[in-house]
């Protein structure tokens, strides 16, 4: 009863607020680019411009899996374009997961074939294949090192708002003494 109370009024709270407010949290938007922000994102275009390489060299070699994880990545590089601090930490999440699971893919694959693996798979898949671990690693710096930067910027802005705190209040207010509920009263009854 209680929770789809809730869940009803939060439903209608949502239902009231204007299209574009309801459509993208606060979390989401973009934020004023710093200077550093400003000189890597270049950087950060070429890395998705990279990602998106890969995912067609990967739809290529008939492998999709890797493709649509590789234009999910995109998908979240060009949200991070829009120096979106959200979407700059999951660029940088998603890539370093990529980075892990394309190197443990390239090591299974020369465990497995061993010094052969390139004569099976051609030119084309090696570069690939090989590329794709050392791209996700340099977009995860990129966007780790942009992120922290819009932070602690966003942090520098909001110190700036905040009322400067007095003396007074930085002094430890004494506690009120405590009093302990009695939550036993009344008569009490045996069991058994």
């Amino acid at each position: 009863g209680r929770m789809a109370l809730h869940f009803a009024t939060h439903c209608i709270t949502l239902i009231r607020q204007p299209l574009p407010a309801m459509l993208i949290p606060s979390g989401l938007q973009g934020v004023v680019p710093t200077e550093l922000c400003i000189r890597l994102k270049p950087y950060l275009q070429a890395t998705v411009a990279a990602h998106m390489l890969i995912a067609a060299g990967r739809m290529a070699l008939h492998d999709v899996w890797g493709a649509i994880q590789y234009g999910l990545l995109v998908l979240a590089g060009c949200a991070a374009l829009r120096f979106s601090i959200t979407f700059m930490l999951w660029y940088a999440c998603m890539s370093i997961c990529t980075c892990v699971v394309d190197t443990s893919f390239v090591v299974a694959l020369l465990m497995r074939h061993g010094t052969d693996a390139g004569k099976q798979l051609g030119l084309f898949a090696e570069v690939v294949l090989g590329v794709a671990p050392v791209v996700n690693a340099a977009a995860a710096m990129v966007s780790l090192a942009m992120f922290k930067d819009l932070c602690d910027a966003t942090e520098a802005r909001e110190a700036l708002r905040e009322p400067p705190v007095q003396r007074a209040e930085l002094q430890p207010k004494p506690e009120p003494a405590r009093r302990f509920p009695n939550f036993f009263v009344g008569m009490s009854h045996r069991l058994g």
